[in-house]
């Protein structure tokens, strides 16, 4: 399974609907279980065991994704920064590089690129409200398909949401992002 047909399903136990930026961005760290990003990498078994441990039961490993699967009172981002400690810093930055290749200019909605990307409110908002509306197109998607074919129509979606926060991003913040 290559980097983008990695499928992270979340399922929260949980009657609060998944955040979007989960949604469309999937999880970092769960992208080491993939075995080109594993290899990229370089993780060893010893760093997988760790990842899982900080993820404790939550993870649910399934043919085609992984499940997260929380209580009431764990928080996704939590387990996650957890779960990168068992990461060099070296790996770690990696990771990072590949969930851009991954995501592209859809990064700017998570906290932590948007901090690297020094995004001024207004972009903020731009990216997250186009993240809003990305998810619930491919809510909409996945809960009836219709006649387009889901991935072809998924990769549409994810291109146009990816276009509109470029175009809100200066040329500085671009060449930070593709760096």
């Amino acid at each position: 399974m290559g980097i983008a047909a990695l499928l992270i399903g979340l399922a929260l136990a949980r009657q609060e609907p998944l955040p979007p930026r989960h949604t469309v961005l999937g999880n970092i760290v769960l992208m080491v279980f993939t075995p080109v990003v594993r290899r990229e990498l370089d993780v060893t078994d010893d760093q997988l065991d760790k990842i899982q441990k900080a993820f404790g039961d939550t993870l649910l490993f399934e043919k085609d994704r992984i499940v997260i699967s929380l209580a009431h009172d764990e928080d996704l981002d939590e387990l996650t920064n957890k779960a990168r400690l068992a990461l060099s810093p070296r790996q770690d930055r990696r990771l990072k590089e590949l969930f851009v290749q991954q995501n592209g200019a859809l990064v700017a909605a998570d906290p932590e690129f948007a901090r690297e990307l020094a995004l001024t409110e207004g972009q903020k908002t731009k990216a997250k409200a186009v993240l809003n509306d990305t998810a619930a197109k491919l809510n909409a998607l996945a809960a009836k398909p219709g006649d387009a074919d889901p991935k072809t129509e998924t990769k549409r979606i994810r291109r146009a949401a990816i276009a509109e926060i470029e175009d809100a991003l200066s040329n500085v913040q671009k060449e930070k992002l593709n760096r």
